[in-house]
């Protein structure tokens, strides 16, 4: 029997002896051992599981436990978890049990990591090693768009699953939690499927740093050089004392901005096109377009300065001197001039 693939599902034989789910995700590593009881279940009836940890248990304990029959008369699943540390005490005794293992029951051995050798050899003639790595980027989203159709009832668009994945990460078990509460929400009595928007994602999930900081750097591009240093610093103090923004992240936001738009004036002056300065800056879609008009008048002169201005007064607040939140008022004034 081969290695299978990470993140499809995996296809079960009622034969399987000896399976191994190794690799940090553990929701996937949750996904395969449900599906390879009921696989099991399908083919033997009613499955006696047994969990062993591998980091106390001793060799004649999952031994016994695969060669005695249960007492229920069914098929015997043996799982023993932290398994990269059981294997490590009992390789040989392993290889040997995979060479010519019972027929009544199921050995699964779970691990974080795993180095293969001539333990996966003998496997695959009686199971399966499949490897549990995390989903990345449009994986992650579209296993969160089938598990909110399939375990939570709901309807997730693809512009809410990529906010979900951008916002929780791709840790299945968090993803799963998240759905399940973001489709609770979203349900109403008799009211079909419920559809979880990007909007209720917005709302009820926390905000990544990077959008922390787009909205403070938006609020000081649309204050860059108005002439309405008022306007700004409502704006500023607003994000901190209500929005409860941390003000070493506004002074880090206002410092990255400012070095945005210095790299982007050099750009600009050695013929780059927008196109070209918003993939270097990491700026997409509305952000560039922002970032855009914020900056058309700005001169590569003003742009070092504010540059230099932002890392002068960071580097005041950190050492201690000055009242941090007066030093960034002073600056956003300096911005809005």
């Amino acid at each position: 029997m081969a290695r299978a693939p990470s993140s499809a599902p995996v296809s079960w034989a009622s034969d399987t002896r000896v399976a191994v789910l190794h690799g940090p995700e553990a929701g996937l590593r949750q996904e395969h051992r449900r599906s390879l009881v009921a696989a099991l279940e399908a083919a033997h009836g009613e499955v006696d599981v047994a969990e062993v940890d591998g980091r106390t248990a001793g060799l004649a304990d999952v031994l016994d436990g695969l060669r005695g029959y249960s007492l229920m008369g069914g098929h015997k699943l043996v799982s023993v978890t932290s398994a990269e540390v059981f294997v490590q005490a009992h390789r040989a005794a392993m290889e040997r049990y995979a060479e010519a293992p019972v027929d009544h029951a199921t050995l699964l051995l779970e691990a974080d990591a795993w180095r293969p050798g001539n333990l996966d050899k003998a496997i695959k003639k009686v199971g399966q090693v499949v490897k549990c790595e995390p989903l990345r980027g449009q994986d992650a989203q579209r296993w969160a768009v089938a598990r909110a159709r399939d375990k939570h009832d709901a309807k997730l668009p693809p512009q809410a699953a990529k906010l979900l994945v951008a916002r929780t990460g791709s840790d299945l078990l968090a993803l799963d939690a998240a759905l399940g509460k973001l489709a609770a929400m979203a349900a109403t009595p008799g009211g079909g499927t419920p559809e979880i928007s990007e909007q209720r994602v917005r709302d009820h999930t926390e905000a990544t740093s990077e959008e922390k900081a787009w909205v403070i750097q938006n609020e000081l591009l649309m204050g860059l050089g108005r002439g309405k240093p008022e306007a700004l610093l409502t704006t500023i103090r607003d994000l901190i004392d209500r929005s409860k923004q941390p003000e070493v992240l506004v002074m880090w936001a206002a410092a990255d901005l400012c070095r945005k738009l210095a790299q982007a004036e050099e750009m600009k002056a050695a013929g780059a096109g927008a196109g070209e300065i918003g993939r270097a800056l990491k700026l997409w879609g509305p952000a560039a377009s922002a970032f855009g008009r914020a900056s058309a008048g700005l001169s590569p002169e003003r742009a070092r300065g504010l540059f230099a201005d932002a890392l002068r007064v960071d580097g005041r607040a950190k050492r201690g001197l000055g009242n941090p939140r007066r030093l960034l008022e002073a600056f956003c004034v300096g911005v809005a001039a």
